[in-house]
């Protein structure tokens, strides 16, 4: 542009079709892209050595900025319903989800109170038999004490009775007074 206008832009034309042929080089369509809507050029038609601009109005496929306006407002209502009924099953799944969630964790937190019930169960079991065992054996000793105590006591009495008939007549001996039986006078 600075080429063919000079270098004051003011006096430059927003749109030249030769310089835009010359820097885009040549298209197959015969149509410059990069121009823009809003400078009313829609297509460059190419026929050999020349070349035309034909304004929008003498294109018959070129649509008025209403009627893309109203095709643009239709594909964002179409994109805007599709991203809505995406969104709305991603919620629905999303709450599918959150329902599948809540009853796995609620039938974990009963297998984990039955499992702290069982245990618990099983502890008192088997505090319990501890107890019992603890209670048997203590009682068994008492027993055993008992049973030893007469054993001991029996084998004195026996052995008394030895001393008192076998031993102390040989010897001529009486009975020593702390052998005596309980009850008796001592001499």
């Amino acid at each position: 542009m600075v080429e063919k206008y000079g270098e004051d832009v003011s006096k430059h034309p927003k749109v030249d079709s030769e310089v835009w042929m010359k820097m885009g080089g040549e298209n197959k369509k015969g149509r410059i892209h990069g121009i823009g809507r809003s400078l009313e050029l829609a297509i460059i038609n190419v026929n050999g050595s020349s070349s035309s601009v034909v304004g929008p109005s003498t294109n018959p496929n070129h649509a008025s900025p209403t009627e893309e306006i109203t095709a643009i407002a239709t594909q964002m209502s179409q994109m805007q319903q599709q991203m809505q009924t995406q969104l709305d099953l991603q919620t629905e799944s999303q709450k599918q989800l959150q329902i599948e969630l809540q009853a796995q964790i609620e039938a974990h937190a009963q297998q984990v109170q039955a499992q702290l019930k069982a245990q618990a169960d099983m502890h008192a079991q088997f505090q319990a038999q501890f107890q019992a065992q603890i209670q048997a054996q203590m009682q068994a000793q008492v027993e055993m004490q008992k049973l030893l105590q007469q054993q001991m006591h029996t084998q004195m009495q026996t052995q008394m009775e030895f001393f008192k008939t076998q031993i102390f007549p040989t010897l001529k001996i009486s009975s020593p007074p702390s052998v005596k039986k309980h009850g008796e006078n001592k001499i």
